[in-house]
């Protein structure tokens, strides 16, 4: 456990560290520094107990036989601030501050996978927010589960602070959807993921969640048509205004990348430069994972977070946002704005297609 940061502060501490850092400043004060020290340490201790869940979910994924992806990362400070400024928890309260994900074919295995933690786990089932059932009002569709890390053994110790990790269960469609959501979100330098920015993009992605969502068979996003043909309409409608595709196409295009050698820890640094169009990517060790994430968060112009894969390629696929990969994405928002033409000539389209060309 000497690899892992453990918890220097109190709860007061934390909790206090917390409310100091809800606030904005652009001068930090000594007191400000400190409670960014505190916060540091208190996120750092998350990366042992979201190393053992994901173990977990890997062993829970090969149980139920899915193909499937998993990933961890902890969240960034950035996130952490807007969430405190958000929601009514404390620091020391907060349920996301190290996230697993797993990425599978379909909503049944994902159905699968929730129903064989509900009948087993290892650490203690805090709470569960259904997003299948209740899509968020910005189309954010998933099911993610809450628990407290139960250390055994020679991490017992770890058990007198609540170190909690959230497991994020979505299928390829919803990755995608959330995907093309926070590219957007960091090329545009908006809040989207969070319902903050542009109302048309805001709108734009709720309509194709709530597309995705009946191709899923589940539960359209809230004020959005049930129709599909009206639901297409207006999709098709504001596509044109933004130029949605030829922007999401576009973000990945002008993007530079550049991948050092990985070391052989899963950990890596992932750093998304906006203003130059450059994300790089870091191999680091377990022992260095989370100074190198408090390094990395000292530029206020570079989107940087720590995350966990097995292996260097599982990167694009588990966090394509950074990489502006969203083809998936605009693949089905394709099928939307230029169907085939089968499908074009439907509801009687054929027919007005037919007198035309006699008229010519």
């Amino acid at each position: 456990m000497s690899d892992f940061e453990t918890p220097r502060y109190s709860k007061r501490q934390v909790v206090e560290a917390g409310k100091l850092l809800k606030g904005r400043f652009s001068i930090p004060s000594n007191e400000a520094i400190e409670a960014f020290k505190i916060a540091h340490n208190w996120r750092a201790c998350h990366i042992l107990p979201m190393r053992h869940l994901r173990a977990e979910l890997s062993g829970k994924v090969r149980k139920v036989g899915a193909d499937a992806l998993t990933a961890a990362r902890l969240k960034r400070m950035t996130s952490i601030r807007m969430k405190l400024r958000r929601g009514p928890h404390t620091l020391y309260q907060m349920q996301d501050i190290a996230g697993c994900r797993v990425i599978m074919a379909n909503q049944a295995s994902v159905e699968r996978l929730r129903e064989l933690y509900r009948s087993e786990a290892r650490h203690t089932f805090i709470d569960e927010d259904d997003y299948i059932a209740q899509p968020k009002a910005t189309g954010y569709r998933g099911r993610h589960l809450v628990y407290r890390y139960f250390g055994q053994g020679n991490f017992e110790g770890l058990n007198s602070n609540p170190q909690f990790v959230e497991i994020q269960l979505r299928t390829k469609m919803q990755h995608a959807w959330a995907t093309a959501v926070e590219a957007v979100g960091m090329a545009r330098n908006e809040d989207l993921k969070g319902g903050q920015g542009n109302e048309d993009w805001l709108r734009f992605f709720a309509l194709m969640a709530s597309d995705i969502a009946a191709l899923e068979g589940g539960v359209v996003v809230p004020n959005t048509p049930e129709s599909e043909s009206d639901r297409r309409h207006e999709i098709i409608a504001l596509e044109r205004g933004l130029n949605a595709l030829e922007k999401l196409e576009g973000y990945r295009n002008v993007l530079k990348i550049t991948e050092f050698t990985r070391t052989a820890s899963p950990f890596f640094l992932i750093q998304f430069d906006q203003q130059n169009n450059k994300v790089s990517v870091k191999g680091v060790s377990a022992k260095a994972s989370y100074a190198s994430l408090d390094l990395a968060e000292k530029s206020d112009q570079i989107n940087s977070v720590l995350v966990e894969v097995d292996k260097l390629d599982d990167l694009r696929s588990a966090y394509p946002n950074y990489f502006m990969d969203v083809r998936i994405f605009t693949d089905q928002l394709r099928d939307i704005i230029k169907p085939p033409r089968a499908l074009r000539l439907s509801d009687g389209e054929w027919l007005r297609s037919w007198m035309t060309g006699r008229r010519r």
